[in-house]
């Protein structure tokens, strides 16, 4: 992942940054990178394998103890993955509907 905006500049191996969702840890960084290994079972269950080179993604840091965050605070971790079956505009709003596998209906109620 490139730093060019230098998102990254006080970042620390073993960090934790939420990369479209799904938690990661920081491997290695240089001043214009940073990288992070996935694991096969971590691939399986997001959408990190549909990545490709140049695709954008939401970063997310982790929260600081007792530092202003903007008022976002992150809860969980993606646990799997879910079909989109509808996605409408309406106005300045959007509907999401997604399909859960029953396999997983249970990390839902």
């Amino acid at each position: 992942m490139s730093n060019n905006n230098h998102f990254f500049d006080d970042i620390a191996i073993g960090a934790s940054v939420a990369i479209d969702g799904t938690c990661l840890t920081v491997t290695q960084f240089s001043e214009d990178k940073i990288t992070f290994d996935i694991s096969d079972f971590t691939a399986d269950i997001t959408t990190l394998k549909f990545l490709s080179i140049g695709d954008q993604v939401n970063i997310e840091r982790s929260h600081h103890m007792y530092k202003e965050n903007g008022g976002h605070n992150l809860y969980g971790h993606v646990e799997r993955i879910a079909e989109v079956v509808e996605f409408t505009a309406t106005s300045e709003t959007y509907r999401l509907v997604i399909r859960i596998p029953q396999d997983n209906i249970n990390i839902f109620s």
